[in-house]
């Protein structure tokens, strides 16, 4: 089963454009400037300075004077060091409201005022924050995320159909996106977030966070869901204590799960987009797992194309039930293993 992308990359998609490594006035794969940094690491800015290269190239003959003017004056008001060794997030966080103001400030004085987007929904901890997290090397030292849900509050938030809370990002000029569903509230009072997120044509990822706002803000991973099936987990409810969560999987995956024997199920498929079926899982406080029931809609119970032996014996091991409980996964296992010895 494939769970449909949230629509952001839609309701971003009027100031907030797709892109692939550069801004429109450099390469963001060549930046050296720390002002660059921040505006390849930006989203507002990424498209910003996009319009100001537009606008600027129309009006080049009499604005070069005062740009010239504009570029250094911009990097002095914001307080942008000449050089850095490593610029790093935080250095976006500090430094990318107050470009954004200087830059509308620019294109209206240049006659092309730029709209800025209505604020979106109210959030404990912005999108941005949550997905600087997972990206981030956990040996590292821990991010400020107080400084990172004020640094981010210029990026557009939006509202999906299902509640989840979605924004744009780039990282050195890359598309980056991230969906944080809301999906539980914590005996400690700290949210649970559904999270998809993708680090720019890495694939879709997913994740359950715990999450907090604050004055001292936080996220913590709680479960992985990684990136099978367009994203891995597709639901989660908690269950004080325990977590349901589905997972969307491949059919070695199920195979996996109904505890085939290994050396009949290597031609299984296992790929990122090798969609066969969902698998409801109990998660314990412990991490220890509990395979309740794997499930396949019409589509992917009907029989498989081109199959490889195995994949024909899956078939008919699971039958024509879209529902599967962990009670029958015996009988599954010995009519799979009936028909691959036939």
């Amino acid at each position: 089963m494939r769970r449909a992308l949230p629509a952001l990359l839609i309701l971003l998609s009027g100031l907030l454009v797709a892109r692939d490594g550069a801004a429109a006035s450099f390469d963001c794969l060549e930046a050296k400037a720390p002002v660059e940094h921040v505006i390849c690491n930006d989203p507002v800015l990424n498209a910003l300075d996009d319009r100001m290269a537009e606008v600027y190239a129309a009006q080049r003959d009499t604005a070069r004077a005062s740009q010239r003017v504009w570029l250094r004056e911009r990097v002095a008001a914001c307080g942008l060091p000449a050089k850095v060794d490593e610029p790093v997030e935080a250095d976006v966080w500090r430094h990318a409201g107050c470009l954004v103001d200087q830059y509308r400030n620019r294109l209206a004085a240049l006659g092309a005022p730029e709209k800025v987007p209505e604020s979106g929904p109210a959030t404990e901890l912005h999108p941005l924050c949550v997905a600087a997290v997972l990206f981030s090397d956990p040996e590292s030292t821990p991010l400020d995320l107080a400084l990172c849900h004020t640094g981010t509050r210029h990026v557009p938030v939006e509202a999906g159909d299902d509640g989840a809370l979605v924004a744009y990002d780039v990282r050195m000029g890359f598309s980056t996106w991230i969906s944080v569903q809301p999906v539980a509230t914590l005996p400690d009072g700290r949210r649970a977030g559904l999270v998809h997120y993708n680090g720019g044509g890495t694939g879709t990822f997913s994740s359950i966070v715990a999450y907090a706002g604050g004055t001292t803000p936080e996220v913590e991973l709680l479960i992985g869901g990684g990136d099978r099936c367009n994203s891995g987990i597709t639901k989660a409810a908690h269950e004080a204590p325990d977590w349901q969560v589905s997972y969307a999987v491949t059919a070695a995956d199920v195979g996996a799960a109904l505890e085939l024997p290994d050396d009949q199920t290597a031609d299984l498929p296992f790929c990122a987009i090798c969609c066969h079926a969902e698998l409801d899982v109990r998660i314990a406080p412990d991490g220890e797992d509990q395979v309740l029931a794997v499930v396949r809609d019409p589509e992917s119970a009907a029989p498989p194309q081109d199959p490889s032996r195995a994949e024909t014996c899956l078939h008919e091991a699971l039958g024509p039930a879209l529902r599967t409980e962990a009670a029958a996964f015996p009988a599954v296992r010995a009519a799979f293993t009936a028909c691959m010895t036939r």
